[in-house]
């Protein structure tokens, strides 16, 4: 019969991604770890990780291991809570949700967390921020359940789940000037400092905002592009330049002016996804369901 014990330790070292780390995660020695790990391989007769001179890799064979460990431990918490389930009234729906979210689309998450508290306080999200490519080595390595980023995607072992489509707006600093174009030009906005949007690690929206640009002949006077946009708005409070944003991103309460941009055509898809091979938890759907509710989006 399958050890409970070493079900969680396997599952440890795939997810800290070395045997030494998951040791020092799991407050065991490494020789012992090894030595467990060895055991549940003789005892299923396959080989699960790959090891020679300090190297390894999970095998194909690990990987269909691993996928249905987590989903055992998985669900082997989720009995142990629900038998003192205190959520009872709220749809008996509780537990963490690792949620992972692009700079460019917090406002969807904020857009659920009033809903999400009225009617399912159970649930917990432990949310990291940050560029489409680290939230996608996440995914890929079962560090976190979901992730809402924009297309397109390195993966396609996805489930995914359109939200609403966002397009850029200029927002204005205080100290400047705002012209009275609705909506305004790019030869306008060519005319002063900008602040950008960018992915870390690729082009966000600033390419196409860049080519469209290049394409009027305009050079464009760009300060700084960041995959942090929800900082800029802050900053324009003391410095007379001009934000380029989702319009997701801007809401009513934004204190500056917010104009359109005569690039109608310039549309950017975000979407909510998660790994089609993973355990998907009640609180995990609650939260997919919330997101496709607000986005008017049909989840199939």
């Amino acid at each position: 019969m399958l050890d409970f014990r070493r079900l969680l330790y396997f599952c440890t070292i795939v997810e800290q991604g070395q045997i030494s780390r998951a040791a020092k995660y799991l407050h065991i020695t490494q020789p012992s770890l090894s030595l467990s790990l060895k055991e549940l391989e003789d005892e299923l007769g396959i080989t699960l990780i790959y090891r020679e001179k300090g190297k390894w890799q999970i095998t194909e064979q690990g990987q269909s291991f691993y996928i249905e460990a987590q989903r055992i431990l998985t669900q082997l918490d989720d009995l142990q809570q629900n038998i003192q389930n205190p959520f009872i009234n709220n749809g008996g729906i509780f537990g963490e949700v690792r949620l992972g979210c692009s700079g460019f689309c917090l406002s969807f998450l904020k857009a659920i967390l009033p809903a999400m508290e009225k009617d399912f306080p159970g649930i917990h999200i432990r949310l990291l921020v940050t560029d489409n490519i680290l939230l996608e080595n996440k995914i890929q390595s079962h560090s976190l359940d979901l992730a809402i980023l924009h297309l397109p995607l390195m993966n396609s072992n996805y489930t995914a789940v359109p939200l609403t489509e966002q397009h850029l707006v200029s927002v204005w600093s205080p100290l400047l000037k705002v012209p009275k174009e609705n909506p305004v030009s790019l030869e306008t906005l060519a005319k002063f400092p900008l602040l950008l949007s960018r992915r870390w690690t690729n082009s966000g929206s600033l390419r196409p905002f860049m080519i469209a640009m290049q394409e009027k002949n305009l050079k464009p006077h760009v300060i700084l592009d960041t995959p942090t946009p929800y900082w800029i708005i802050d900053t324009l409070q003391d410095l007379p330049a001009v934000a380029i944003l989702h319009h997701t991103e801007c809401s009513q309460t934004v204190p500056h002016v917010v104009l359109p941009i005569d690039l109608p055509k310039l549309t950017f898809q975000p979407v909510i996804i998660w790994k089609k091979d993973n355990y998907v938890s009640p609180a995990c759907n609650k939260v997919i369901e919330l997101l496709c509710d607000n986005a008017k989006i049909t989840r199939e």
